[in-house]
């Protein structure tokens, strides 16, 4: 995952995702990734040193490996951020520039989830990638587009936008559930389109 001015957090079904501090039980069946930033700073605090983001899917389906920071400690504008309540809950603030995470596996599966919970920040020339990647013909990729601020889904090489309005400066939950070449997205809990969403796998590509 890498994310453009956007303050992400995370948790994710069956792919890799981001989000805020969930009050509810993590769903655990098919769990491979689940990056959560309130537990990260919980348990290591706010400095620029806590920059390997705990895998906590603790399922048997589960990537071996952890998520990890780069260009945290070199940007004044980048890191844990947050006071761990409603309105300003514990995040993971990305520059926009060097701040960015991996993660481990390959999201290159036939069906799977994201989940990100996102606060996106001004704008930029490409937007924010929330989770995923753009390398190879089975990539997926979930990110806000700059200029309407709204959803775009990039699988293969070829960027599908959403019409559903997320305003920059709020947290909202973004969801996409791809299977059978075919993606349903959600913005905060409400479907707002499903679109066909193909691609080629390469199950020994190794996207970071």
């Amino acid at each position: 995952m890498n994310a453009i001015n956007s303050k992400v957090s995370a948790l994710v079904l069956l792919g890799w995702v981001i989000s805020w501090p969930s009050q509810a039980a993590t769903v655990k069946d098919g769990l491979i990734l689940h990056l959560d930033a309130a537990e990260q700073v919980r348990a290591g605090g706010v400095s620029p040193t806590n920059s390997t983001w705990r895998n906590l899917a603790g399922s048997p389906d589960a990537i071996a490996g952890n998520g990890t920071l780069h260009g945290i400690s070199s940007s004044a504008s980048a890191g844990w951020t947050g006071t761990g309540s409603r309105e300003n809950p514990y995040a993971l603030r990305l520059d926009g520039r060097q701040a960015y995470v991996t993660g481990p596996g390959n999201l290159e599966l036939p069906a799977l989830t994201l989940e990100a919970w996102a606060e996106v920040e001004g704008n930029t020339l490409r937007g924010a990638t929330l989770i995923g990647n753009d390398f190879g013909k089975g990539g997926i990729s979930l990110l806000i587009q700059a200029a309407s601020q709204s959803p775009v889904l990039l699988h293969e090489v070829t960027f599908t936008p959403v019409d559903a309005e997320t305003p920059v400066g709020q947290w909202h939950q973004f969801v996409a559930t791809i299977k059978d070449d075919a993606a349903c997205i959600y913005v905060d809990g409400v479907q707002q389109a499903t679109l066909p969403a193909p691609r080629k796998l390469q199950k020994d590509h190794y996207p970071a």
